[in-house]
């Protein structure tokens, strides 16, 4: 409690505004702000500020404190539903083999009710908080931002100002092609934001447009 710390911030050098909260904290009226700055290190993480224990209201001061323009969803792309079967594989099937080894290598009287049971239970139940997971992640467009939602216990608003950006690139590996479908990643002063498996379709008016605000802006994004 005796070590106080004062952070002089300036609004031209916020790169990401991260909006965190779960259930519990959203009925306590206790959000938190993750602030990342513009860096040499290429991490939004590396130079970051944390606030927690913040009302709703006065997040709300911040966002207004920190952006000129009003934050108005228009539209939101969701990711493939390859994203989640990918999900689904890496969490699921590790889980199974586990679960199958420790049943074939543990003998005793009704070992597979007391381990098999809760396990099986254990693996639907990650299943299911995947999918409703996956439900909620989202890329949002508005006339001067990106809002990318994600998580479902922890759910988290990511605002990027589309004039800071200073980049945006589509990677298509060999894989999505027959697909059409792209990672797209936003590159910043503060570091990379990816968002994997949008449509081609989608992604390419989204960069268009977003280079479009990036050239014909006369904004300082430092």
């Amino acid at each position: 409690l005796r070590n106080n710390t004062k952070v002089n911030l300036k609004a031209s050098r916020v790169q990401l505004l991260q909006e965190i909260v779960n259930p519990v904290q959203k009925r306590l009226n206790l959000y938190k702000l993750k602030i990342s700055l513009a860096s040499s290190q290429d991490d939004l993480a590396k130079s970051q500020i944390s606030i927690p224990g913040l009302q709703q209201e006065i997040v709300e001061k911040v966002k207004d404190y920190l952006y000129e323009a009003t934050i108005n969803e228009k539209f939101s792309l969701k990711p493939h539903k390859l994203l989640l079967v990918r999900t689904l594989f890496w969490s699921i099937v590790p889980l199974t083999v586990i679960l199958l080894m420790v049943l074939n290598f543990v003998d005793f009287p009704f070992s597979s009710i007391f381990i098999g049971v809760p396990g099986i239970l254990f693996i639907v139940f990650v299943g299911i908080y995947q999918f409703f997971a996956f439900k909620k992640i989202a890329l949002s467009v508005s006339e001067d931002f990106l809002i990318l939602h994600s998580g479902l216990w922890n759910r988290k608003k990511r605002f990027v100002e589309m004039y800071k950006l200073q980049s945006v690139s589509l990677e298509n590996p060999l894989w999505y092609k027959r697909r059409k479908l792209v990672n797209i990643t936003f590159h910043s002063a503060g570091g990379d934001i990816n968002f994997p498996l949008i449509s081609k379709t989608q992604a390419i008016p989204l960069v268009n447009f977003l280079i479009y605000k990036i050239e014909s802006t006369e904004k300082s994004w430092m």
